[in-house]
């Protein structure tokens, strides 16, 4: 779990946190947290910690057996967390041996079986070396045989997310997807990655939604292998403040808490307190209730956790925070200006009902007269709309 200390400063549990993780993905998880967690903001420890583990998990775990990573990692460590933790050589190489060994064994049984069951374990069975090898180059050309069986295909969905290459995955009519209907821990599996999908190619709104969806059933499923169940609420949060409208957004919180501010009973377990969708809910009830300097204030702390996670990465820049239609009045906007939180200068046309006359500049002094004003802001680099009618810098953190 995440907290921030009293000065601000965010310290990471990463062994309660990689206990939502597991295989391969873990360890890529735990790499981009040490490669991302250097600065003012974070504790001093919390890169090595990460290191640390994703070498334990390489070198004990017995499945993962990218060698690759391994070496990035041993590097990143250098020799900081004694004798124990440094590239060995000897044992890299045994572990290469090892899967030249077990892939050729598993190629020669795949030529020489003719049952068609035992044909489609076994090309699963170098999918999966390929994959945790880290051989997506190799894992990921056309299936040997006709996708069959249902772990096949959700085997494929791994190999797609770590390497964006989504294709047809996501819309595939398959046998197993009727399957799925039946056992509904897979096809949770596979609406996970439809949503996480939709995420990664920028197609926020909809992955929103299929988030949202899935709200209601983060406590009976998992996905382990790729997303937390405290993710999904997350990712749902922050695709909806970017796009869902102002009453869309507030069915959405309201999925999550009760009429008295409670966590829903189903998602108690879920959503921990003092953690990122902790803080995402207050900042959407701020957003919610027209107070956009306290949103952004709220948000702008969240920033560094929520650029730790490994999906969200890449969409920092382009997420924003969509005031949903709200209105935001002229003596709000000059607030934010003289605090700094925006650049720009008012400037106005004034509509009268008989006449129209320009002015070059709103004097601050006096209110108004009753007529309609519309304000322009100075654009200023990296602007972004909260609300429609205004711009502002650097609006949202994520």
């Amino acid at each position: 779990m995440l907290r921030f200390t009293g000065d601000d400063q965010l310290d990471l549990d990463v062994e309660a946190y990689s206990r939502n993780y597991e295989g391969r993905n873990l360890v890529l998880r735990l790499l981009h947290i040490a490669e991302n967690s250097v600065g003012p903001m974070f504790s001093d420890d919390l890169e090595l910690e990460a290191l640390r583990l994703a070498y334990d998990l390489i070198r004990n775990d017995g499945i993962v057996c990218d060698m690759r990573l391994f070496t990035v990692i041993a590097e990143k460590i250098q020799g900081r967390l004694g004798e124990g933790y440094l590239l060995d050589e000897k044992w890299r190489l045994t572990k290469n041996n090892n899967f030249v060994k077990q892939d050729s064994i598993l190629r020669n049984d795949l030529e020489s079986a003719t049952d068609e069951l035992e044909k489609d374990r076994l090309a699963l069975r170098q999918y999966w070396l390929h994959y945790h090898c880290g051989q997506m180059a190799i894992v990921f050309r056309p299936y040997p045989r006709q996708v069959q069986t249902i772990d096949a295909y959700m085997a494929t969905l791994l190999v797609a997310l770590e390497t964006r290459n989504f294709g047809e995955l996501p819309h595939r009519s398959v046998e197993q997807i009727a399957y799925c209907n039946v056992k509904r821990a897979y096809g949770f599996k596979i609406d996970c990655f439809k949503s996480l999908s939709n995420l990664l190619e920028s197609k926020y709104q909809v992955a929103a939604e299929g988030f949202v969806q899935l709200w209601k059933e983060v406590d009976n499923y998992n996905y382990r292998e790729v997303i937390s169940s405290e993710d999904i609420v997350l990712f749902g949060l922050v695709c909806a403040m970017a796009t869902f409208s102002k009453s869309t957004l507030q069915n959405a919180v309201d999925t999550i808490v009760n009429p008295i501010g409670q966590v829903a009973s189903h998602l108690e377990n879920v959503i921990k307190p003092f953690g990122p969708c902790d803080y995402l809910i207050d900042v959407i009830k701020k957003l919610l209730a027209g107070h956009f300097t306290d949103c952004m204030t709220l948000l702008e702390k969240q920033r560094p956790r929520l650029l730790l996670d490994f999906y969200l990465r890449d969409h920092g820049g382009r997420l924003r925070v969509d005031s949903g239609g709200m209105v935001i009045t002229e003596s709000q906007v000059k607030r934010l200006m003289l605090e700094g939180k925006i650049k720009g200068r008012i400037e106005g046309q004034v509509f009268c009902p008989q006449m129209q006359v320009k002015s070059s500049e709103i004097d601050d002094s006096h209110e108004p007269p009753p007529c309609s004003v519309r304000s322009h802001l100075e654009r200023v680099p990296r602007t972004d709309r909260i609300p429609k009618m205004i711009r502002k810098e650097d609006t949202s953190p994520l």
